[in-house]
């Protein structure tokens, strides 16, 4: 006897617009043993109203609810595929959403608006955000990897969570344990600004409708702090270590072509006057006073050699302002030897990444260069401060500095006055000719 022939005492055939279908109740049984078809088929539950199994040409036997909505509109529901799903489990499922059916309601519908808010809800989620297709915080933040890296790792803890979630009063404490932590007020408040963009520009997209960091001021930094600089001795052995460390690199690669020729393996090409970025991109640092993201961002169409000027575009600039930067002997020096040593076209990066693309990155070559150097407690970004540091020192003005800078406001070029020749005492001098009179 076959398998069909043990279910004939309980199917009781049907025949609806020709064709040939079965009403029994839907057991694992019946699943299991239902035979294959050329065309697909259902069986009809004797039991329950609307509950069905499909059976596939492929083998594949699916449960599914039948029902028609109060509206008239007959509507078909997968409950699951057997047997990942019981028949008793389909059947279970299939109640409750006659239930629905009775009650006037429209499980499909239920089911569809039940997903949509769910993927509305993850597209609501930091990460998501980030990740999504609204530009808005990406131009607010100018972001890069390194900066995305750098949000990633302290909001790590948010980034699951959706951004309607965060709140004024959990961001507030975070902050109080970073002071009491001994952070500085200034890193405290780097970590904050990115974040309180990222909602504001979720606002602005309509994914969040509040930004829970509006008027959420920085905590107080002194912007006369003294800020770190190189000294005369430290900016020497700066120096020699980037000299040591690009003869190394040369020599290293002199050393591998010839190993090379001995063996007949293609020579890597030459380095040029410079084994790699780092020396011109600090070299640059301290003569014109960009910043890192600045310098990555230049390009070639912003150098002028012949007129000894380049451009810091207010795109890639943090005060959005355009400024003109002259080039002194040394600069110029610099970026004429790191060019004659570029084959890439005057439009693309001046310091361009592994892909050609902008580089986004020297933490490990800056790292070991200051360990090489054995100078403590300095940063790539200190060599803004060594810049403005000389030239105030050299008796610049201090609001010529601030445009040198790009600073929006005098408030942070202050923090240099100190270092002003006398410019403290000859201002108490005038009193004395006031005097005098």
């Amino acid at each position: 006897m076959t398998d069909r022939d043990s279910l004939l005492p309980f199917v009781t055939p049907l025949r609806l617009t020709g064709t040939l279908r079965m009403r029994m109740r839907i057991s694992n049984t019946a699943a299991e043993q239902a035979e294959i078809r050329p065309k697909p088929y259902e069986i009809y539950d004797s039991d329950l109203r609307g509950f069905q199994l499909r059976v596939q040409p492929s083998g594949n036997r699916i449960f599914y609810l039948a029902y028609t909505t109060r509206a008239g509109k007959r509507r078909k529901m997968p409950l699951g595929r057997f047997p990942e799903t019981t028949a008793a489990g389909a059947r279970k499922i299939a109640e409750a959403h006659r239930g629905t059916v009775s009650a006037g309601g429209d499980p499909l519908e239920n089911r569809d608006l039940a997903r949509a808010a769910k993927k509305s809800d993850e597209l609501k989620t930091f990460r998501k955000f980030l990740d999504g297709p609204h530009g808005a915080h990406l131009a607010v933040l100018r972001t890069g990897k390194q900066e995305r890296a750098r949000i990633e790792s302290t909001w790590a803890h948010l980034l699951k969570r959706p951004l309607d979630s965060i709140t004024r009063a959990e961001i507030s404490a975070w902050r109080a344990d970073q002071v009491k932590a001994g952070r500085p007020h200034s890193g405290i408040n780097r970590d904050i600004n990115p974040l309180r963009a990222i909602l504001r520009a979720a606002v602005e997209a309509g994914v969040i409708e509040h930004n829970p960091l509006v008027n959420f001021s920085n905590l107080k930094v002194d912007s006369n702090s003294q800020a770190r600089f190189l000294n005369s001795d430290e900016d020497n052995l700066l120096r020699k270590a980037l000299t040591e460390r690009d003869e190394t690199l040369h020599e290293k690669r002199q050393s591998g072509n010839q190993w090379r020729r001995e063996r007949g393996v293609e020579e890597l090409p030459p380095m040029g006057w410079y084994a790699d970025h780092l020396v011109p991109l600090v070299l640059l640092a301290l003569n014109t006073g960009m910043r890192r993201g600045e310098l990555f961002n230049l390009r070639w169409r912003d150098v002028d050699l012949k007129g000894a000027r380049l451009v810091v575009e207010g795109r890639t600039s943090k005060s959005d302002t355009t400024r003109h930067l002259p080039l002194n002997t040394e600069a110029l020096e610099v970026l004429k030897k790191w060019k004659r040593g570029k084959t890439s076209s005057p439009s693309h990066h001046v310091f361009p990444g592994r892909d050609g693309g902008r580089l986004d990155n020297v933490n490990s070559a800056w790292r070991s260069v200051i360990k090489l150097a054995n100078i403590p407690d300095f940063r790539f970004h200190d060599l803004r401060h060594t810049f403005a540091s000389n030239l105030v020192i050299a008796g610049v003005p201090l609001n010529t500095v601030r445009e040198l800078l790009g600073h929006s406001t005098m408030e942070m070029t202050l923090r240099y006055a100190h270092l002003s020749p006398d410019h403290k005492a000859d201002a108490v001098a005038l009193l004395n000719s006031e005097a005098a009179k």
